[in-house]
């Protein structure tokens, strides 16, 4: 084999190691940050214009478990 060879077998090896790591550790964690920040936003934006007389962290919960399901998680 080539030296191109080997450095080719090597990028893809290290690809085919890091992709899990991202897809299961760093990837759900951006989700949930996103998910919690789209919450909070929700509940700010809505309970000024709804004057909701909702428990915040039932509403907060709902709207946070919304999108992370629509996140995929």
């Amino acid at each position: 084999m080539s030296k191109k060879q080997y450095m080719g077998i090597i990028v893809l090896v290290i690809i085919i190691l890091i992709f899990p790591f991202y897809w299961f550790s760093i990837r759900p964690i951006e989700i949930k940050k996103d998910c919690f920040q789209y919450a909070e936003r929700v509940y700010e934006t809505q309970a000024e214009y709804l004057d909701l007389d909702v428990d915040r962290n039932e509403w907060f919960k709902s709207n946070y478990e919304f999108c992370l399901m629509k996140a995929g998680l």
